[in-house]
């Protein structure tokens, strides 16, 4: 980075600078590499906030924990981080019992408190099937949920669930005959306006479990699956993995894939990131970090990434969200011999943009084994980061990443 030798021009450029609007300072930042960007945001109090807002999307995270100020009680820390948000709104459904209900959550209002309304089942197409395991997501007021375990036979499924939020009156979606493959661990997440994406997780074929990478898309206009080939393009098979979409694209992170091999059982992760672009129809890898050299040329699909020292391991069961133009990441299990020796504190990010990984304390951050992040709004417009999950006790875990 150029530096002044004159005091008095220095302080003049930095004056300068102070003043021109945030979007302007940081298209001057992708001139700067890291250490430069270091040293500017020692200058002053504003340089230090727009550095730190363009490298990780936050200046200066910690956490504050909310469980003793939640009044009511919530769902099981097994389901808690299984449900999705609606203007403000959290809703946890619980279809594994006869009786299905669905927890709320009012994230608008001061005080936080859970709720549970009973759910009615619309019989029209077809008795109701009790699930566990399933996934959700949400269109305007529709939340639709797929897929999981019967509580009562164990047997994997594909039944297409819709529950109307203004009415909680749940209805069982009679698919087209293409419809997709029985599974459970799998994710489902809102790409547009009028489809879901749901990709990978564990299926059966004769009460034998194995995993799967297979990825469609269902319109809820025209009630129709439309798969993606070819299957080589895909992400690897793998179950308990992570998804969000951030800028028309959705992106999926780790999990776990068993490879069976002469009776034994082992355990293989994918610690690169996989981006489907929802507009083009087609997917990039972006590799983690490395060392070393790729001895042969790269398919133009795959992009190598830098940030070998932040780069987020292997993981299962992390939550990835969005962070202003990153995808962050928190949480999960962890099944990389290194990474014990990182704290969980740290929050991943990567910025699609630069294609580097960084990392960003958050002070006081318990571990993780599971979670989800709300990004709820305030009444004065300020964004605000909800975090539920589990311990790896077990426990329940509320709280707010603030800034």
């Amino acid at each position: 980075m150029y530096v002044c030798s004159k005091p008095r021009q220095s302080s003049f450029i930095v004056s300068k600078l102070t003043t021109l609007p945030n979007e302007a300072i940081e298209e001057i930042f992708t001139y700067l590499d890291t250490k430069d960007l270091k040293s500017l945001s020692l200058i002053c109090k504003k340089l230090f906030s727009v550095v730190r807002i363009y490298r990780f999307g936050i200046v200066h995270p910690i956490w504050k924990d909310a469980m003793e100020h939640i009044a009511g009680e919530g769902p099981s820390s097994s389901i808690n981080a299984d449900g999705v948000l609606i203007k403000n709104i959290y809703y946890v459904l619980d279809l594994s019992t006869n009786n299905p209900s669905c927890w709320l959550l009012y994230l608008g209002t001061s005080h936080l408190a859970w709720r549970n309304k009973s759910i009615k089942y619309n019989s029209k197409f077809g008795h109701f099937e009790p699930v566990k395991s399933s996934k959700a997501t949400a269109i305007r007021y529709m939340i639709y949920v797929f897929g999981g375990e019967n509580s009562q036979t164990e047997k994997i499924s594909n039944i297409l669930y819709s529950l109307d939020t203004r009415t909680m009156k749940l209805s069982r979606i009679r698919q087209s005959e293409k419809t997709v493959k029985p599974r459970f661990m799998h994710t489902l997440n809102t790409i547009d306006s009028d489809r879901i994406a749901i990709f990978g997780g564990r299926s059966s074929f004769n009460d034998i479990q194995y995993d799967i990478n297979d990825f469609s898309v269902y319109d809820i206009i025209k009630n129709k699956w439309t798969h993606y080939t070819p299957k080589s393009d895909l992400p690897y098979s793998r179950f308990l993995h992570s998804a969000t979409v951030s800028l028309d694209k959705l992106y999926i992170y780790g999990g776990r894939q068993k490879i069976h091999n002469k009776g034994s059982s082992k355990i293989h992760d994918d610690e690169d990131l996989w981006a489907y672009d929802i507009r083009k129809n087609n997917w990039t890898k972006y590799l983690s970090p490395s060392s070393d050299n790729f001895p042969f040329e790269l398919p133009r699909e795959w992009i190598p990434t830098s940030g070998q020292n932040t780069k987020p391991g292997r993981r299962s069961s992390a939550c990835i969200f969005p962070l202003g133009k990153r995808i962050a990441m928190i949480g999960g299990s962890d099944w990389s011999d290194k990474e014990q020796e990182t704290p969980w504190e740290y929050m991943k990010l990567f910025s699609p943009a630069q294609k580097r990984w960084e990392q960003v304390r958050v002070k006081g951050m318990p571990k993780l084994k599971h979670c989800i992040v709300l990004i709820s709004q305030s009444k004065v417009g300020i964004n605000r980061r909800l975090v539920i999950g589990q311990s790896f006790g077990g426990k329940a875990v509320i709280g707010w990443i603030c800034d």
